[in-house]
């Protein structure tokens, strides 16, 4: 679990390391792990990221914080963390519609 100084986000990594990123960001409420499928299929390609946001999945649940802002900074210092020189990015509230 990469520790990007912020909160500890539950983050798993597939894929060659110096191919390109691809963060998949599971929208409110869900974790992870329901990129499963997406997930597996693009780490042929691409150096897939797939973290839990705070207070979701097994991520840190920090006092307060939790705000939409606050998460992206965290997401934004996991790719600093990660070193990928650039991430395309998707975001899903329902994943299984892709």
């Amino acid at each position: 679990m990469p520790d990007p100084g912020r909160v500890r986000l539950s983050t798993t990594t597939l894929g060659a390391a110096g191919a390109p990123a691809v963060l998949l960001v599971r929208g409110w409420g869900g974790d992870g792990r329901e990129w499963s499928p997406h997930a597996e299929a693009l780490a042929g390609h691409f150096r897939v990221i797939v973290p839990d946001l705070r207070g979701h999945g097994r991520s840190d649940v920090p006092d307060e914080g939790s705000t939409p802002a606050e998460m992206a900074d965290d997401l934004a210092a996991l790719l600093d963390t990660l070193g990928p020189a650039g991430a395309i990015a998707l975001d899903s509230a329902d994943s299984t519609a892709l």
